[in-house]
């Protein structure tokens, strides 16, 4: 009996309180945030229990330590009853609310070098006045100075089937040649130091492969890389770097777990939805939605969002780590609510198709969880009206939006003035066709330097049209000359000539429109005369 009672005792001194390890009773923290000195740090705890319990009261506590387990350290901030400890006064407030957001989120402001640097949220459920269940998250979260040597991981890597994937493992304040080993323990636990599998590179192995993994190194990130990833490999891979001193190694608390998403697997309880097809105009900003459903009979302890371009294995355009974006949204994507894609300062190349990826924690025990990912189909983003071709190759679309009419609705102006120029060019064409068939504008007619004799025919017909008529075409005394090329008979008539009653010619100021140019095609069939006559 006494041995029991000891027992008890240790296991509340540790912290780690759970009053029925059958029971679903978990919380979820990250792994480390770096800050600045004298900034600010929200610090994220979630935390789930059983649906079925409905408790009077939810009280929350935060702990601080300076390294391991927070167990049993100072708490530093009670939330129910407004009691924050003397080191952090008038510095934490809680962010949310605890009994409808299953959230003891807190945030410290003017943060010192002196303060945590590991934080621990723990969870106490009141049933008519008194405690009935309380547990705490082992992990906790470490706040890490933007101004000391550290590592760091991701939380989480979404990962498909048969992709190659790669973790990374930045390292910060230290030079990449200043370490002699880097260490990578895999397991199934969410505390490093439980699992006991090792992957491990020093400076004379850092480019060949251990196993079926490889290390790379770029600038200052280690880069975990495996190809054909597979079911298997959905664990834990904590990161350690020694630097040749080996007198301050650095490690991750509880490193990136790596969730797979099995396309195959199809569960219709969890559904993504996302649009099939969106439009932006380059250089605004777009938002590209995307919902879920989550299995209504399932303790929901976390959700997380990720979105991938291009394809389901694609890079990222957004994940809550910089570490894991593509450089081409580095700073540009961030979520709208809990789950849309917000692109700012939308270009050219964002021409393509964003997949949300959705993933789901569930509590199932005693701070033990069930991770599941599923990703939706899908949606075309197509800036200025351009859209992906099956090659990749962006091409102009047909479809119509609001956005492409107002911006076509703008370009009205130069269109009209085309159109306008264009016009113009065609009544002139016109103009000088019908000036050119009237005569006012002539021909330039070469003259030839010999010409045959004409057929003279001193015969004459009477014309019935018009009041001019041609007889003995070959002589000139009629005031008429000819030439003839290339089977057209030219004459030049002096119309004063062939007017009845003309009076006396005004020398002096003879009228342009005296001399006219007649001239007819002649295609002879006999020796008979050909006569024309002028209107």
């Amino acid at each position: 009996m006494k041995a029991i009672q000891i027992l008890l005792i240790l296991f509340f001194i540790q912290g780690d309180v759970y009053s029925d390890k059958n029971r679903s009773f978990c919380t979820e923290q990250p792994d480390s945030i770096r800050v600045e000195k004298g900034g600010s740090v929200i610090i994220p705890c979630h935390f789930s229990y059983p649906k079925s319990d409905k408790p009077e009261e939810v009280r929350v506590y935060w702990r601080h330590a300076t390294e391991g387990r927070c167990g049993s350290n100072e708490v530093i901030y009670n939330h129910t009853e407004r009691w924050t400890h003397a080191a952090y006064k008038g510095r934490i407030s809680m962010e949310g609310n605890p009994e409808r957001e299953r959230t003891a989120t807190i945030r410290i402001q003017k943060l010192r070098d002196t303060d945590g640097p590991m934080f621990c949220c723990r969870i106490s459920l009141y049933y008519n006045g008194q405690r009935k269940e309380e547990w705490q998250n082992i992990p906790g979260t470490y706040i890490r100075f933007k101004d000391q040597f550290s590592v760091e991981q991701p939380d989480v890597v979404p990962a498909v089937i048969g992709e190659d994937i790669s973790i990374p493992c930045a390292l910060h304040n230290r030079s990449p040649d200043a370490i002699d080993e880097i260490i990578w323990r895999v397991g199934k636990s969410d505390l490093c130091f439980e699992n006991n599998e090792f992957l491990i590179w020093n400076t004379h192995n850092i480019t060949g492969n251990n196993g079926q993994w490889r290390l790379q190194k770029s600038e200052n990130i280690f880069l975990l890389q495996k190809k054909s990833i597979k079911d298997s490999d959905s664990r834990q891979y904590c990161c350690e770097v020694k630097p040749r001193t080996r007198s301050d190694g650095q490690s991750s608390t509880h490193g990136t777990q790596v969730v797979i998403a099995d396309p195959t697997q199809n569960d219709p309880k969890f559904t993504v939805t996302q649009p099939e097809n969106i439009t932006a105009n380059e250089g605004a900003s777009v938002t590209i939605s995307c919902s879920y459903t989550v299995p209504p009979d399932q303790n929901l302890l976390w959700s997380g969002v990720f979105w991938r371009v291009g394809s389901p294995t694609g890079p990222y355009a957004y994940h809550p780590s910089d570490l894991m974006v593509h450089p081409s949204y580095s700073g540009r994507t961030q979520l709208n609510g809990s789950t849309d894609l917000q692109i700012n300062v939308t270009q050219d190349t964002d021409t393509t198709t964003y997949y949300c990826f959705v993933m789901l924690k569930f509590c199932i025990g005693s701070d033990k969880t069930n991770s599941v990912l599923k990703y939706g189909n899908g949606t075309q983003l197509n800036i200025n009206g351009k859209k992906q071709t099956s090659t990749g190759v962006p091409t102009r679309t047909t479809e119509t939006s609001t956005s492409s009419t107002l911006s076509d609705l703008k370009m009205l102006p130069e269109i009209l003035a085309g159109v306008g120029v264009l016009l113009v060019l065609i009544i002139l064409c016109v103009v000088l066709i019908v000036l050119k068939k009237r005569g006012v504008i002539c021909k330039k007619k070469e003259r030839v330097k010999s010409l045959p004799s004409p057929v003279n025919h001193a015969s004459r017909a009477p014309s019935n049209h018009g009041n001019v008529e041609m007889s003995n075409v070959g002589s000139s005394n009629a005031g008429a000359s000819q030439e003839e090329f290339g089977g057209t008979v030219y004459a030049h008539l002096n119309m004063e000539a062939f007017q009845n009653g003309a009076g006396k010619r005004n020398k002096e100021n003879p009228s342009s429109a005296d001399n006219q140019v007649v001239y007819a095609a002649v295609k002879p069939t006999s020796d008979q005369a050909i006569y024309s006559t002028v209107n």
